[in-house]
């Protein structure tokens, strides 16, 4: 089996309740879920992907979390009706979403000092593009949300306002989290979960 694919398993039981969601709501004439469970299952990908786009290696792990976030986000919220169903569910994802996406921002500062040897960037500099990085992709995030809202019917930001505003204090907490952790990364100094996963990943990528 190809390596990459191999790396992938963990996200595989994910993937295949998608399938059986995009088979159920085939079966009910629900379009909107049908489409929105092909998506989610498309998405999954993603992480491998980008091992060919940009010549990385990802762990299992990062394999496995984003699959699950795929899963959890918008396929359980919307097909699954978590997001009307459950009051803090869009909250959860939105915070998690945010700290995800700043991991992926420490893993690729981590591919550039190894492949440029002399690219040298301040701690505090470094640690304002985790956050700044990470607040950009949320940004765009919700501008997805509201398109999708309002060209498919979903309902991905609530019903007002307030809800969007809390989405965005939450991923503004959990960028500035992720900075702060890349801060204590450079310094050596170990993040449960964390640290063990960065490090993985630099010895993937020598």
């Amino acid at each position: 089996m190809n390596k990459a694919l191999y790396r992938h398993l963990p996200a595989v039981p994910f993937e295949v309740v998608m399938i059986g969601g995009a088979i159920v709501t085939f079966s009910q004439g629900n379009w909107k879920h049908f489409a929105a469970s092909l998506f989610t299952l498309v998405v999954c990908f993603v992480p491998l992907l980008a091992e060919k786009l940009f010549r990385i290696i990802l762990p299992a792990a990062i394999h496995f979390i984003f699959a699950a976030f795929i899963f959890t986000s918008f396929f359980s919220g919307e097909v699954m009706h978590f997001y009307k169903n459950i009051w803090y569910w869009d909250d959860l994802m939105h915070f998690s979403s945010s700290f995800m996406i700043g991991t992926f921002m420490m893993m690729g500062l981590i591919i550039v000092k190894k492949r440029y040897k002399k690219f040298f960037v301040p701690p505090w500099l470094s640690a304002l593009i985790v956050f700044s990085a990470t607040i950009a992709v949320t940004i765009i995030w919700e501008i997805s949300e509201f398109a999708s809202d309002e060209i498919f019917g979903t309902f991905s930001q609530g019903a007002d306002l307030f809800d969007t505003m809390m989405d965005i204090v939450y991923e503004t907490t959990s960028a500035a989290i992720a900075a702060w952790i890349w801060i204590l990364y450079g310094k050596s100094r170990k993040v449960a979960l964390i640290t063990p996963l960065l490090n993985h990943f630099a010895r993937l990528n020598p």
